[in-house]
């Protein structure tokens, strides 16, 4: 049996202080008047608690869209939603950048995906033919591996030619990024 998160019983009192002094936001129908002229900035990023790119580059809310995943790792889910994102906000520009955003001591550099394989055969032993064909993407190296996201971005024939792609890593001991070029 699972136990209750005694966190989660906060977040409703949470929310009802939040609620107090929230700015409502523009419904979707108005999502080109929402969009910078400059068009969107997307950072792709881990879900790790311990960083977050709002602060570590210190953008304002609404200044780029966020996707996270486990390690930052781009995707076919992460490639499907710039695409999707590109196409609702093309009337002002579309997404212009993403950022492949990873950090040190991420989670993935720590675990193989053999070892969550192994985990989930104990979970679902029935599944083991489609585990088999799962991958977390864990990461032997970081720099590496943040060139590589951005190469699978740059690759993708469904996003605009031209988009702007960068690479960084951030220190969570430093507070520091690096740009990381391709």
């Amino acid at each position: 049996m699972v136990e209750q998160d005694s966190r989660i019983e906060a977040f409703m009192p949470r929310n009802e202080k939040y609620a107090e002094t929230h700015t409502p936001k523009p419904p979707w129908s108005d999502f080109a008047k929402m969009v910078n002229p400059a068009g969107i900035m997307i950072i792709v990023s881990c879900l790790d608690p311990r960083q977050d790119p709002r602060t570590f580059f210190g953008l304002q809310p609404g200044e780029a869209a966020i996707i996270a995943n486990a390690g930052g790792r781009v995707d076919a889910d992460v490639i499907r939603s710039i695409i999707g994102l590109d196409a609702l906000a093309d009337a002002k520009g579309g997404v212009t950048s993403v950022i492949v955003a990873h950090h040190t001591d991420c989670g993935l550099t720590h675990v193989k995906d053999e070892e969550i394989k192994a985990i989930l055969k104990e979970r679902a032993p029935a599944k083991n033919g489609e585990i088999d064909g799962l991958k977390f993407g864990e990461i032997t190296d970081l720099k590496q591996a943040v060139i590589d996201d951005m190469e699978v971005v740059k690759a993708s024939p469904y996003l605009r030619k031209g988009l702007k792609v960068l690479g960084y890593l951030f220190d969570i001991t430093s507070g520091k990024v690096q740009e990381i070029k391709a």
